[in-house]
């Protein structure tokens, strides 16, 4: 037998799982620092040769079995000096991890991507560029951490009365595709870009059933954003939005964000994302010498929060961006002074 308290929080945990099927994908409310969850695409498009990520998203704390995920990711520019002046091949890997139901459900993707972005102009203004993303995906249900309806005697969960469930695995593997387009432009003071992509191209059957056949939905994603600079002296201001659809969930978000400039090398960003009939999400963030973070904390203004009044969702995330060394005689070949 087990409390009140603990059977409120297994039917909480199984309404969210049910929200969590529905919706399929893994998310983030700061999408736009993880790029390689957004749009292939997105691989290589940075300013500087390296990049490194990552994200770290708890959903559900005040539960006390939070829904956990995080991402590891590092993507790069290739052969710069034998592609065409200002086109960009990248290339990417990334691996996140997903935990739910206090660790009774765990996910691990490790995905390696590749993008090629072409300069549509002898200046580089004009970028439209197209990425591929292969993954692949482990699932395992600890089927000890779980309780089923039929376990159910009226007061709490008995472990002791057979679940019912026709598992023949408790591990999930498959292969999958997606792809994304871009379209960039930028001048010295502005910047604005465009995607598309596509999660999911070969819908792999991710039951664990027995003659079971669940194929993963697709996901449709548009996603913009722009920064422009204000005056001289360093401010920058950004917009960005999302429209997300899989499986007839959606997700819209769009947001602004100010960055003040506090020194040659440093700004502070302040601003607040909304995910349109869900939750408020204050933002702030810090760029020092090209490594920038940011936090954002998810306010429920939906009828989720009736469930908990603090059934909110912390996020981290961090980049950093890093430049090789210049070969002068390189550039001087290509046509550049520095």
């Amino acid at each position: 037998m087990i409390t009140k308290y603990t059977k409120c929080i297994h039917i909480i945990l199984l309404v969210f799982f049910h929200i969590t099927v529905k919706a399929q994908d893994p998310h983030f409310s700061m999408y736009f620092a993880s790029p390689l969850t957004l749009n292939p695409a997105m691989t290589g498009y940075f300013d500087g040769d390296h990049r490194a990520s990552a994200n770290f998203r708890q959903q559900w704390w005040s539960l006390g079995s939070p829904y956990v995920t995080s991402t590891l990711s590092f993507d790069t520019k290739l052969m710069q000096s034998k592609l065409p002046e200002k086109d960009i091949f990248g290339a990417g890997i990334m691996a996140l991890f997903d935990q739910s139901l206090a660790g009774s459900f765990n996910s691990i993707n490790i995905s390696a991507s590749g993008s090629y972005h072409k300069a549509l102009d002898e200046y580089g203004e004009n970028n439209i560029g197209i990425g591929f993303q292969f993954t692949y995906v482990s699932r395992k249900i600890n089927m000890a951490g779980l309780d089923f309806a039929n376990q159910f005697n009226g007061s709490g969960f008995d472990t002791n009365i057979p679940s019912n469930e026709n598992f023949v695995r408790t591990r999930s593997d498959y292969v999958d595709l997606s792809t994304g387009l871009l379209y960039r432009y930028k001048t010295e003071n502005t910047e604005v870009y465009v995607g598309g992509s596509l999660y999911h191209l070969i819908r792999p059957n991710t039951s664990f059933l027995k003659n079971g056949d669940f194929r993963l939905p697709m996901r449709y994603t548009v996603h913009a954003g722009s920064k422009f600079s204000v005056g001289n002296n360093g401010n920058e201001l950004f917009l960005s939005g999302l429209y997300m659809y899989q499986a007839a969930a959606t997700e819209k978000n769009v947001g602004i964000a100010y960055g003040i400039s506090v020194s040659e090398q440093t700004s502070v960003y302040v601003g607040s994302w909304f995910r349109i009939g869900e939750a408020i999400l204050p933002y702030i963030g810090l760029d020092n010498n090209n490594f920038q973070m940011g936090l954002t904390y998810d306010i429920i203004n939906s009828n989720l929060k009736k469930y908990s009044p603090k059934n909110g969702s912390f996020e981290l995330s961090a980049n950093l961006l890093i430049q090789r060394p210049r070969n002068v005689y390189t550039n001087y070949k290509r046509g550049r002074i520095f």
